[in-house]
């Protein structure tokens, strides 16, 4: 029987995430996989242990929209500080946008990224290729569909698109998750910021809420429901309802929130100014409060951390939406959840379970027998004011500096091994892996490189 087999380390004493709901108990785990699940009394035998101490186990967090923006300054992201700044807030699996260092438009662009992760990343990172060319004229994705987990549409230096081209893009048929980015207008972005701040308050005025949800009607009524979508950037409860009424019976779109939508309201952004800058703006405070409730309800079925990066070198001088928040997205849900505006069961399900499910990742998201061990232990009781100073991310700012947050990451397993304890990588080498689709995609990659 399975329970006589003995582990190579069990986690005990916490409240693990099971099949929907917290339960007292903890894990077993042989080699990379999870073996048991159940009662401290239940698990196997094993040389090492772990005491979770009341904390909570859960599956290692998922991140569906994580960017590294194309900068090159000194106090510039790369993929070991934003990996390691994941893994600090529960993500062991992130997916990365096109438009990054390089913008993955290209194979060779996808063989760079590749190549520069070897041995560099924390969290195992997918990587997501932009639908076009630089031309625009032609559908990239296909040519390199194996190397990568899914495809987007970004607004980034060496492409504009408007909403013509991402539709007629997405009603061909994709082999692959579709991640759909549409409300995003150019307009004012990378002008200068000017001493008075006027440039802040025209961004916020070039961006009414009714932009975004007529945008997200105008693509749903014209889309051929030929791909899984997951809508990225939903930061109104309005779009949210509106993707709910335009797909209830097919089931081909979800709506994906940036968790600091949930958090951040218009107020507060304002008062920040170009340093609190994200495109879509912060919503007004009942909005925000209306679009935590379509979360609650499975309207927004995912929640993901919207991690741009942007250097505050650079945020400092132009108009360039993004902020720092893949160290915090798990903590501001915590801190939601003590509040009791939210959940706590339902933070594995929004940021692991289904981002795992949508990408088709099978491994993971979930903690049950047989599924790789990649799992986080929480600290969920503790309330700490938030220093980004203290954080893996080298970009030295956020939003939310000074706001008392709930909760961390004590423990992060990766693979059955534990590489992250109380606030310390336990080696310098990456633990992480870059995910391919598919059994041949090294071949295929450089069989199409070669062609």
């Amino acid at each position: 029987m399975a329970d006589m087999v003995e582990a190579d380390l069990v986690i005990k004493g916490g409240k693990v995430f099971y099949e929907g709901d917290f339960l007292e108990g903890g894990v077993a785990i042989v080699d990379d996989k999870i073996l048991k699940v159940g009662k401290d009394s239940k698990l196997p035998p094993a040389p090492e242990h772990i005491d979770a101490e009341g904390k909570l186990i859960m599956p290692g967090l998922v991140d569906l929209e994580t960017s590294l923006p194309p900068f090159e300054t000194e106090d510039s992201e790369d993929l070991r500080s934003l990996t390691m700044a994941a893994v600090q807030g529960g993500f062991t699996t992130v997916f990365l946008t096109p438009d990054t260092r390089p913008a993955i438009i290209e194979l060779s662009d996808l063989m760079e990224i590749m190549e520069n992760a070897a041995g560099n990343i924390f969290a195992d990172l997918g990587i997501l290729g932009s639908l076009f060319s630089a031309s625009k004229n032609k559908a990239l994705f296909s040519r390199f569909v194996h190397g990568l987990w899914g495809s987007t549409v970004a607004v980034n230096a060496s492409l504009r698109l408007d909403l013509e081209d991402i539709i007629d893009a997405v009603n061909k048929p994709i082999d692959a998750p579709v991640l759909l980015r549409i409300t995003d207008i150019v307009r004012n972005m990378g002008e200068a910021i000017g001493s008075n701040g006027s440039k802040s308050e025209s961004f916020y005025a070039d961006r009414p809420p009714n932009l975004e949800s007529y945008m997200v009607g105008t693509f749903l009524s014209r889309y051929s429901w030929s791909n899984k979508i997951a809508l990225l950037r939903v930061s109104l409860s309005e779009s949210a309802l509106r993707v709910k009424v335009l797909d209830s019976k097919r089931g081909r779109v979800q709506s994906t929130v940036p968790v600091i939508y949930m958090f951040m309201t218009k107020r507060k952004a304002m008062k920040l100014g170009f340093m609190g800058l994200v495109s879509p703006p912060p919503r007004e405070d009942a909005e925000v409060a209306e679009l935590i409730q379509r979360v609650i309800e499975g309207d927004v079925s995912m929640v993901c951390s919207g991690h741009e990066p942007i250097p505050k070198s650079v945020k400092s001088e132009i108009v360039i939406p993004g902020v720092p928040t893949i160290d915090v997205t798990l903590r501001i849900l915590l801190t939601l959840a003590k509040r009791g505006l939210f959940p706590l069961q339902l933070i594995p399900e929004t940021l692991s379970k289904r981002p795992a499910r949508f990408l088709g990742l099978k491994d993971r998201g979930i903690i049950s027998e047989g599924y790789r061990a990649d799992l986080i232990v929480v600290e969920h009781r503790e309330d700490l004011v938030y220093d980004p100073r203290s954080s893996f991310n080298v970009v030295g700012y956020s939003p939310l500096e000074g706001e008392v947050l709930c909760g961390y990451v004590t423990h992060a397993f990766k693979r059955g091994k534990l590489v992250y304890e109380d606030g310390s990588f336990l080696s310098n080498f990456g633990s992480g892996k870059v995910l391919l689709r598919g059994q041949a995609e090294s071949k295929s990659m450089r069989g199409s490189e070669n062609s």
